[in-house]
């Protein structure tokens, strides 16, 4: 029988056995695995499955998903680094002349980050760390002489930041120890790199340059911007919240103790009743010379506008523009104040048939929902200046 691959298929008998095969099929090549014995449909790898991958078709030992990963981590070797593991500074960085790349834990540190994989094994300690990226370092050491670190491997379980004496000579700088400083050499030029600490380790003067705020900044930068409102607030706004505690919130909006609710009924329509008060003076004043405001809330949907005042004679002028806007008032409760018992608007309120319910002197108690509205106004003031 002829020894090459095409065969006439047509002039063979196929054994009923599977395992076994008579002699004179020895000489049979495999269409699938290119081996001599047997055809492709009796190939045993062709039905195998792989221990590794686990599909069919090869062995472990040919697997090309395992070659893949060898190649991937022959590519990160580099990475393996050896070194003496002490208490460091988060802060700091060490200048490390065992170590084959810079080293740093601070993510915000980077002005660039790409992701990437490999290890670190610590000289000192049985423990592996993992590395998850690797990118730029930007930043400036004595003089305000600006220095790029390449290469930096981003390493977020590492307690510090190292400096590698190999990666800044391959730079093309010279590293040079004196007995209490190092400095860097560059062109004739000589720049203090560092000092040494009480500890024998040399730590570097490098101030990088923080391009990445932190998350916890950035939820407390909104929490600020926006008057350092509640979290129930910020959400409805889809920016991100606070989970760490506000002193600035505690100290400006602190109250006495609260009034029980008395037996008042809450009105089931809109702009019937309006609660309503004054605040100011408020220095300093606007552009255009206010110095009062004046909050106007609706009992049932608390619905609340802001009207600026010059003068608190003015409120009179403006109740009455709001009260011709919204003809369905009919109750308006206030405090004790002129501006609302005497004088123009108390006679346009009875000629409206507006009933004024005012509290009693020294009972701001009793126009809790106007007072809180100014409280609330006030506190977020009060918040930004601390």
């Amino acid at each position: 029988m002829n020894d090459s691959k095409f065969v006439d298929k047509s002039s063979i008998k196929y054994p009923t056995d599977n395992v076994t095969f008579a002699a004179k099929y020895k000489k049979l090549i495999c269409n699938f695995c290119s081996k001599k014995g047997h055809t492709s449909k009796f190939c045993r790898l062709k039905t195998s499955k792989c221990f590794s991958c686990g599909k069919a078709g090869h062995y472990k030992r040919d697997c090309p998903v395992s070659k893949t990963a060898a190649d991937s981590g022959a590519r990160h070797s580099a990475y393996e680094i050896t070194f003496a593991a002490g208490t460091l500074n988060e802060d700091k960085s060490i200048i490390d002349s065992g170590a084959t790349s810079h080293m740093c834990s601070r993510k915000e540190w980077f002005s660039s980050l790409e992701p990437a994989s490999g290890i670190i094994k610590c000289a000192s300690k049985s423990a592996v760390l993992q590395v998850e990226g690797i990118g730029i370092i930007r930043g400036e050491i004595s003089n305000n002489v600006n220095l790029n670190l390449k290469d930096v491997l981003y390493v977020p379980n590492l307690n510090g930041q190292l400096l590698s004496v190999q990666k800044i000579e391959a730079a093309g700088f010279c590293v040079i120890f004196k007995k209490e400083e190092v400095f860097l050499e560059k062109e004739n030029k000589c720049l203090l790199f560092g000092h040494r600490k009480n500890c024998g380790q040399y730590i570097s003067d490098f101030i990088p340059h923080c391009e990445i705020a932190p998350k916890s900044d950035i939820d407390d930068l909104w929490h600020r911007r926006c008057g350092h409102s509640c979290n129930q607030s910020l959400k409805q706004l889809g920016l991100p919240t606070i989970s760490s505690f506000c002193e600035v919130c505690t100290r400006a909006k602190q109250c006495a103790t609260l009034v029980g609710k008395g037996p008042r009924r809450r009105e089931t329509v809109p702009m019937v009743m309006i609660h309503t008060d004054i605040c100011g003076p408020i220095v300093p004043q606007t552009f255009t010379g206010e110095q009062y405001f004046m909050t106007l809330i609706d009992d049932f949907s608390r619905f609340t506008e802001v009207r600026l005042l010059k003068r608190k004679s003015d409120a009179a002028s403006e109740l009455k523009n709001f009260c011709k806007l919204n003809p369905s008032v009919k109750k308006i409760r206030c405090d004790n104040g002129k501006e609302y018992v005497d004088g123009d608007f108390l006679k346009f309120a009875n000629e409206a048939g507006i009933k004024i319910d005012p509290s009693p002197l020294y009972t701001p108690c009793l126009n809790g929902v106007a007072e809180r509205a100014n409280r609330k106004s006030l506190g977020k003031r009060a918040g930004n200046d601390i």
